[in-house]
């Protein structure tokens, strides 16, 4: 008898440990975070009450919240836009046979296995103005004739900081697509070349359609990761010069870690956890994955 208890639902015993895991890593968090952004808590001051929906409503009078929203925006729109674009073109070229192309997937991994942070710390290196590898191959190649302070700019200093992410980030981007392409059987390509294909069309006709599960996945990815981005922003510019590169992620920390506002850093953080699931509905709606193959 015990047995075919157990046998019966031994399935779900199975799965029962990845549930737990699930709850506490997910579920318990994102419950506590919904239930802080209903209280005004201030660490400085030592104050704890209920407020309800006043943090929320309070975001609308916010015009740090509203900047940093834009910033989010075009940090992400152009992190990801620009590796998803890079990700297709390289993972096309390693999917050919070409010359030492083991090597070049292993160099290709170099940037994405350095940690965020000695990435922007690497970048600001890089874009320094005296001292910087940047400023120095412009004036070896005559194109400019004295150092730009390219990380005092605002516009110049959010370029830095989008390059230090697609750099570091391309390389994952460029796996899954490249995983997505060898799946494809080499007979579509060889009755398309029967058909005489050129190079452009068999990508557009064939891969394209075929990888579009692939995409899903990476530009999923690619959005959680770049939407909640801290790590490079303080290692390369510390959200300045002023306040053009700070981001809704820089924005919560901030005001829970700097300035101890718990309960409105975490009603910001409800809505970057909204704004985040909006996207990812937006992509499956448009790439629409599961008809891929239809």
């Amino acid at each position: 008898m015990l047995k075919k208890i157990f046998d019966k639902y031994f399935h779900y015993w199975m799965v029962f440990p990845a549930i737990l895991l699930l709850a506490f890593v997910v579920i318990y968090p994102t419950f506590n975070l919904f239930y802080t952004s209903l209280f005004f808590k201030n660490g400085q001051l030592g104050v704890t009450r209920f407020v309800g929906l006043q943090n929320y409503k309070k975001l609308f009078f916010d015009a740090n919240f509203w900047q940093y929203l834009g910033h989010t925006f075009v940090y992400v729109g152009s992190a990801v836009t620009i590796s998803l674009i890079l990700g297709l073109i390289i993972s096309n070229i390693l999917n050919k046979s070409i010359k030492g192309r083991s090597a070049l997937r292993t160099i290709m991994l170099l940037p994405w296995m350095i940690p965020l942070v000695l990435t922007g710390i690497t970048w600001r290196w890089i874009l320094q103005d005296i001292y910087g590898a940047f400023n120095a191959l412009l004036m070896q190649l005559g194109i400019i004739n004295q150092s730009i302070a390219w990380l005092t700019d605002g516009t110049t200093a959010m370029i830095g900081v989008i390059t230090a992410d697609f750099w570091a980030n391309t390389p994952f981007v460029t796996i899954i697509l490249l995983a997505g392409m060898q799946s494809i059987p080499d007979q579509l390509y060889e009755a398309a070349d029967v058909d005489g294909a050129t190079g452009w069309q068999k990508f557009y006709n064939i891969t394209l359609p075929l990888i579009k599960p692939s995409i899903f996945v990476a530009l999923v990815m690619r959005t959680l990761f770049a939407i909640r981005a801290l790590d490079i922003v303080y290692a390369l510019t510390g959200g300045g010069p002023g306040e053009s590169t700070e981001v809704l992620a820089s924005y919560i920390y901030n005001l829970g870690r700097r300035w101890l506002r718990m309960g409105y850093g975490s009603t910001i953080g409800v809505i970057l956890l909204l704004i985040t699931i909006a996207l990812v509905f937006s992509f499956m709606f448009i790439l629409k994955p599961g008809s891929a193959r239809e």
